[in-house]
């Protein structure tokens, strides 16, 4: 979820960003590594099951819609309730055309699976890849069984979007979520850990990650403070109304500071 007040800054790395393929954003702005985080990787074993898991950056035009569907299935399942419990409601097609504006970029874990190995489920990727980035005019709509097999097997993501934030630069996490049995895993921690790598690669002036909330959703919050998120400036503000009313906010604008 994201509520976004765009002003575009005067100078600004954001758009050599969203240019960038899939393969050059990983290249230039996930590989490098970073002091106090955990690198990127392209696969994930949970701990105590050493179940493995294939990680994978890609756009909304380089998924097939089978994945995107999946990927919405995952944020009903995980956030319906909030949703429907504040003024936003539960918009399935507003949604659905937010999981689709063009410059985010999705991170998806996949269980490796169908015997599979991580080696493979990762050769079929860059071969999507190298599909899509080649020609986005078909939307990354396969339909093949192996396609939706692979779309099935996707159990967490994050989405993320070089932008502008009241005329800052910022990365802004749309999404974060993770299947309800993995959930304690510290898989959460990795892929938020993975948004604040791409902000401190993307260099001055992206000086924090933010992300938006519900108030509801209290183990959520608890979450990111610990991960060293705190409400922002920009957070909605209890605040009186005309004829006495009072407004309360039912979500908050979180951001966490880019150390460099």
């Amino acid at each position: 979820m994201a509520i976004l007040k765009r002003r575009r800054a005067v100078t600004s790395p954001i758009d050599t960003a969203n240019k960038k393929s899939d393969t050059e954003f990983v290249k230039s702005y996930l590989e490098p590594e970073v002091p106090n985080s955990i690198p990127w990787k392209t696969s994930w074993t949970r701990p105590g099951t050493n179940e493995v898991y294939s990680i994978r950056l890609a756009r909304p035009a380089n998924l097939d819609e089978a994945t995107l569907e999946t990927c919405y299935t995952l944020i009903e399942t995980t956030s319906r309730g909030d949703y429907e419990g504040s003024r936003l409601r539960w918009r399935p097609n507003h949604k659905r055309q937010e999981m689709r504006l063009p410059d985010l970029r999705y991170i998806l874990v996949r269980r490796v699976g169908h015997g599979g190995s991580v080696s493979e489920t990762q050769e079929g990727n860059q071969a999507d890849d190298a599909t899509n980035d080649s020609d986005n005019s078909n939307n990354g709509i396969k339909g093949t069984d192996q396609t939706a097999a692979r779309a099935e097997d996707v159990c967490a993501f994050t989405s993320l979007m070089p932008t502008y934030e009241e005329g800052l630069a910022v990365v802004y996490c749309f999404e974060i979520h993770v299947a309800p049995s993995l959930q304690g895993s510290g898989l959460g921690r990795v892929l938020l850990g993975f948004q604040s790598i791409v902000a401190h690669n993307l260099g001055p002036p992206v000086e924090k990650v933010m992300l938006t909330c519900f108030l509801s959703n209290e183990r959520a919050l608890r979450f990111y403070e610990r991960e060293g998120f705190a409400t922002d400036a920009s957070a909605p503000k209890t605040r009186r109304l005309r004829h006495g009313k009072t407004f309360v906010p039912d979500y908050t604008i979180l951001s966490k500071a880019v150390e460099r």
